[in-house]
């Protein structure tokens, strides 16, 4: 399991897509397969076309998927974009905190994901 500093030192990219699918969406990776690993969604569904092309940590649209599923899950987002952006996850009992990153779609998945740490509330 990573650290609350693991995430926030991630880049955007694959590895931290991955995670997002994994951890928020509630996506399976597979064993796998030649020459790319088999997705599967929470009901067991085959995701692998979507998961191919699912970027949320540098694409906007895709990370307002994450969005929505995070309200779906009772946490309410603020994000706001100054110099730098910064996403606040908040909800009630759950706690609350900010995230900084270079762009939207990065804060909005590092949020996401240390939304699911254990006791980092």
């Amino acid at each position: 399991m990573l650290t609350k500093d693991e995430i926030l030192a991630m880049k955007p990219g694959r590895e931290l897509d991955e995670l997002v699918m994994i951890k928020v969406m509630g996506w399976t990776k597979e064993a796998e397969h030649k020459p790319l690993p088999m997705w599967r969604d929470n009901n067991g569904f085959n995701v692998d076309r979507v998961a191919r092309f699912f970027n949320p940590s540098e694409d906007i649209s895709a990370a307002w998927e994450i969005v929505k599923i995070l309200r779906e899950k009772g946490w309410a987002t603020t994000l706001r974009i100054d110099n730098i952006v910064w996403c606040k996850l908040y909800g009630l009992g759950l706690g609350y905190f900010t995230c900084l990153a270079k762009t939207a779609p990065e804060a909005i998945c590092k949020a996401a994901l240390i939304c699911t740490l254990d006791g980092e509330r």
